[in-house]
């Protein structure tokens, strides 16, 4: 018996040197690092723009028009909702007689929400719209309400592409006795700082 203890002990202590040398564990392999998550865009800063397309003022009978015009903003982006403000000024023609032509400046509550790189919005405000007859020019307040998506594009979210749908009425165009509308569909640009 004692001669098996020995025979083994041994065994334990030789068996690696015959083995060809005590065995190399390998490390495991750090784990690949997590890509980094990618931010949500921040949509707050100031902006400038530009606008135009197609709207139809009714007081009487409606007149068609095209239009353009620029707009500067801050929005602040609180995660989920954006808050802000704009100012802007449009200026159009009649379409097809060309008799008419109609100009607005606008101030406006933006709120919105943050979707990473589209924002959904509505907006509430009011306006100067005035109304130009070629003989004679009149102007009144309106209140303003709209809906609208903006679009960031590019690798910074720097230029964004939007559609808005605004409406301008007023109850008593220039104290006539008669109410006053205006509804816009315009495509926008802003470039955000």
């Amino acid at each position: 018996m004692f001669k098996n203890v020995v025979f083994c002990a041994a065994c334990l202590v030789t068996g690696p040197a015959l083995a060809g040398g005590p065995l190399a564990v390998e490390p495991e392999p750090a784990p690949a690092p997590a890509a980094a998550p990618v931010a949500d865009l921040d949509w707050t800063g100031f902006y400038v723009g530009l606008m135009t397309g197609n709207g139809e003022f009714g007081y009487g009978s409606p007149a068609e028009y095209s239009h353009y015009g620029i707009q500067a903003g801050y929005l602040r982006d609180f995660g989920t909702f954006v808050l802000g403000g704009e100012l802007a000024y449009m200026t159009g023609d009649q379409k097809g007689s060309g008799t008419l032509g109609f100009t607005s400046t606008r101030a406006k509550l933006i709120g919105g929400l943050s979707l990473d790189r589209v924002m959904p919005y509505g907006f509430a405000g009011l306006s100067n719209f005035s109304v130009d007859y070629g003989s004679s020019e009149i102007s009144d307040s309106f209140q303003i309400y709209g809906l609208g998506a903006r679009f960031a594009l590019g690798a910074s979210g720097r230029h964004v592409f939007g559609v808005e749908y605004l409406v301008e009425k007023d109850s008593d165009f220039n104290d006539f006795g008669a109410p006053a509308d205006n509804s816009e569909v315009s495509l926008r640009y802003d470039f955000r700082f």
